[in-house]
C-alpha cells in the first residue's frame, strides 16, 4: 500500500468517525426536541458595540483580509520560489492562515478589554467562556460530553445537515436558471488547489492552517466580532443572516453561497445559545477537516 492510499484510508475514517458522532447527537438532541418542543436557552451575554469597539473590529477584519495574505504571498514566495503562486492559493494560505489567526489574538490582546468589556487575561479560558459568557464556563474536555447543552457534537451535526440541505438546493440552482450554470461550475480557487495539489510536502503547513487556524481567526472575527455588532443593533436572526451572508461572499464561490451562509447560521445559533466561543471554533475546524478529508479521497481515488 502506497502512502496516498494510506493518507486517504486516515482521513475517510476520520471523516465517518466526525460525521457519525455529529449525525448521532444531532439525531438525538432533535428526538428530545420534539418531545418537549423546549430548546436550551440563550447564554450569550449582550455586546452594546460603541466606536472604539467597531473600530477594532474593522483593524481585525483588515488584518484578516489584506495584511495577513499579503504576507503570506511574501512568506510562500520566500520557501516555494519555483511555484505560481496565482495558480496554487493553498502554499500563500499555509503561512497566511497562522498568521491572520496570531494577528486576531494580537488585537484583542492591545485591546485588553476585547468586544463585550471583558479583559482577555489568558487565551483558554476566554475561548471557553466566550468572551462574556454570563455565568463560569465548564473545562473545555467536558464540552464534548452529550449531556451538556455545549456538546459540540450536536452543532456539527445540525451544521452538516444544513450545509447538505443547502448543498442540494444550490446544486438544483443550473436546472432553474440555466444561464447561472457556468458560474455555478466554480468551485472555490483554494478547493480546486486541493484537488490538483500534486506537492505533499506542503500538507504539514496547511493543515494545520486550514484545521486550527482559519477556524479561530474567522470565528473570533465572524461571531465574536461582526456577528454581535449586528446582533446589537438589529437582533439574533438577522445578524445571523447577515453575518452569514458576509461570510459566503468572502470565501469567493457562488455555488457556495447558500451552503455557507447556512453553515455561518448554524455557528451563530451554537454561539449565540452556548455564548462559548470555542464552541463554533471547534465546530468550524471539524467542518474543515471533514471537507478537506473528502477532498483528498476524491484525489487519491480518481
Amino acid at each position: 500500500m502506497n502512502f496516498e492510499n494510506f493518507f486517504a484510508q486516515i482521513l475517510f475514517g476520520i471523516m465517518l468517525i466526525a460525521l457519525a458522532l455529529g449525525a448521532f447527537f444531532f439525531a438525538r438532541e432533535a428526538v428530545r426536541f420534539f418531545r418537549t418542543r423546549s430548546f436550551p436557552a440563550g447564554t450569550l451575554a449582550p455586546w452594546k458595540a460603541n466606536t472604539t469597539e467597531l473600530c477594532w473590529l474593522a483593524l481585525a477584519l483588515l488584518g484578516l483580509l489584506y495584511f495577513c495574505p499579503k504576507c503570506g504571498i511574501e512568506a510562500a514566495g520566500f520557501f516555494f520560489p519555483e511555484t505560481d503562486l496565482s495558480e496554487n492559493p493553498i502554499y500563500i494560505s499555509a503561512f497566511s492562515a497562522p498568521l491572520s489567526a496570531i494577528f486576531t489574538y494580537l488585537v484583542f490582546v492591545a485591546r485588553r478589554k476585547p468586544f463585550g468589556n471583558v479583559t482577555l487575561e489568558t487565551l483558554r479560558p476566554k475561548l471557553v467562556d466566550g468572551w462574556n459568557a454570563p455565568q463560569s464556563a465548564p473545562a473545555f474536555p467536558k464540552m464534548l460530553r452529550p449531556d451538556l447543552s455545549e456538546n459540540i457534537w450536536i452543532w456539527f451535526g445540525a451544521a452538516i445537515f444544513a450545509v447538505f440541505v443547502m448543498s442540494q438546493i444550490s446544486n438544483a440552482v443550473p436546472a432553474i436558471f440555466p444561464s447561472l450554470k457556468e458560474a455555478f461550475a466554480q468551485n472555490q480557487k483554494l478547493v480546486e488547489n486541493i484537488r490538483n495539489l500534486e506537492d505533499f510536502s506542503v500538507f504539514p503547513l496547511f493543515v494545520p492552517a486550514l484545521v486550527i487556524f482559519t477556524p479561530f481567526a474567522e470565528e473570533v472575527i465572524f461571531r465574536a466580532g461582526i456577528y454581535r455588532a449586528f446582533r446589537s443593533g438589529f437582533g439574533c436572526v438577522p445578524a445571523a443572516l447577515l453575518t452569514g451572508i458576509l461570510f459566503a461572499c468572502l470565501h469567493d464561490s457562488l455555488s457556495g453561497i447558500l451552503p455557507l451562509t447556512a453553515l455561518s447560521c448554524l455557528l451563530c445559533l451554537a454561539y449565540e445559545r452556548t455564548g462559548r466561543i470555542a464552541v463554533p471554533i471547534v465546530i468550524h475546524g471539524l467542518f474543515n477537516l471533514c471537507s478537506f478529508a473528502q477532498l483528498m479521497c476524491e484525489r487519491f481515488t480518481h
